[in-house]
């Protein structure tokens, strides 16, 4: 059993604290996001104490200090979650959050002996897969752009015209 106080400033809210949680959810948001991206996940996931991590440097920690290397927020975001690691727990992560999930979810089991039953991530490659095989396109020509855009599949035909 943990004994050392969580620190409030990474945990943005917890609405479904006040009963015996089955799970422990951590949510990390997009660059840029916040906590408040998963403001009404709790109303979806009874039995789950959803835990949204706000980042120094958003909302309400706007006057803090941000991280510009992962390396260096790891640790203390990992002992300011500690005491909450007590019952099965799980990351999700969005986007420049699932990368932050992964490897804070890896520094957890390293560091403290602590493995999440679930890692959740969207909007993120899988961290052992190379980007390379991804054309760079914003140096193009926009004729250029919009053939390698169309190579990629990702658009509609209607959103290749270029408007001036």
């Amino acid at each position: 059993m943990l004994h050392t106080p969580v620190q409030q400033s990474w945990i943005a809210y917890r609405k479904n604290q006040g009963q015996r949680p089955r799970l422990r959810l951590f949510c990390i948001a997009y660059a840029g996001g916040s906590a408040s991206a998963y403001r009404n996940w709790h109303k979806f996931l009874p039995g789950v104490d959803v835990c949204p991590i706000q980042l120094p440097g958003r909302e309400n920690r706007l006057q803090e200090q941000v991280f510009t290397r992962l390396p260096q927020l790891l640790e203390p975001l990992a002992k300011g979650i500690l005491p909450l690691l007590d019952i099965p727990f799980a990351f999700f992560g969005h986007s420049m959050g699932a990368l932050i999930s992964f490897e804070l979810a890896h520094f957890v089991q390293s560091h403290y002996g602590y493995t999440p039953a679930h890692l959740f991530f969207s909007a993120c490659r899988a961290p052992q897969l190379s980007r390379t095989d991804l054309p760079v396109l914003h140096h193009l020509n926009d004729k250029e752009f919009i053939s390698g855009v169309r190579r990629l599949g990702e658009c509609k035909k209607r959103s290749y015209k270029i408007r001036k």
